[in-house]
């Protein structure tokens, strides 16, 4: 684990975001016409509603999971097979 991640691993076990909340949003199409609201939309919208009810977000970034608080998910959930792969670790693919 690289020393930044490893400090932030360790403040984060400390409780210095306990009472900080993350922003989630997820684009599960590639078709515009399917669904309009973008990731930077719903990152945008989400804030104000954040900054409204008074919910710190924790400015945090995690290469892989999150950047400056904000989680954003992109992918299709459509598959043309039914088949689906259980890894070891519990993972689907």
């Amino acid at each position: 684990m690289p020393v930044n991640d490893k400090k932030l691993h360790e403040s984060i076990m400390r409780g210095t975001y306990a009472d900080c909340f993350l922003i989630y949003t997820r684009k599960s199409t590639d078709e515009d016409n399917n669904q309009k609201n973008s990731l930077s939309y719903q990152a945008r919208e989400t804030q104000k509603f954040a900054n409204r009810e008074r919910l710190k977000v924790a400015n945090i970034s995690i290469k892989n999971f999150c950047q400056d608080g904000v989680i954003s998910e992109k992918h299709s959930g459509f598959k043309d097979s039914i088949d689906l792969n259980i890894t070891d670790d519990g993972h689907i693919q």
